[in-house]
C-alpha cells in the first residue's frame, strides 16, 4: 500500500491485469454532502452581496465577475 494520494502514474501495482483503480469515497457521507451545500450556499450568497467568496477555485476570473457586479447594481464588490 502507498501513502501519497494519487499514486504516480509509474507505480507497479497499477501495471497489473489484475488490479482496478478507483477514487475512494471515504468523505462522502449525508453530513460531509449538506456541509458542502452549505457551504456552496454560502458563497454564492457572499458573492451576490458583492463580497469576494474565500475558496474562488479560479480566482483569475474574479475581476471579471466584479466588472459585471458593478455594471448592473452600480456599486464594485469588495
Amino acid at each position: 500500500m502507498w501513502s501519497k494520494e494519487p499514486p504516480p502514474s509509474d507505480h507497479p501495482l497499477l501495471a497489473f491485469d489484475n488490479v482496478l483503480v478507483s477514487p475512494h469515497t471515504a468523505g462522502v457521507t449525508v453530513e460531509t454532502r449538506a456541509n458542502m451545500a452549505k457551504i456552496a450556499a454560502a458563497q454564492i450568497l457572499d458573492a451576490l452581496d458583492g463580497k469576494r467568496p474565500p475558496r474562488i477555485v479560479n480566482p483569475e476570473v474574479w475581476p471579471v465577475y466584479a466588472k459585471r457586479f458593478e455594471q448592473t447594481f452600480g456599486m464594485r464588490p469588495a
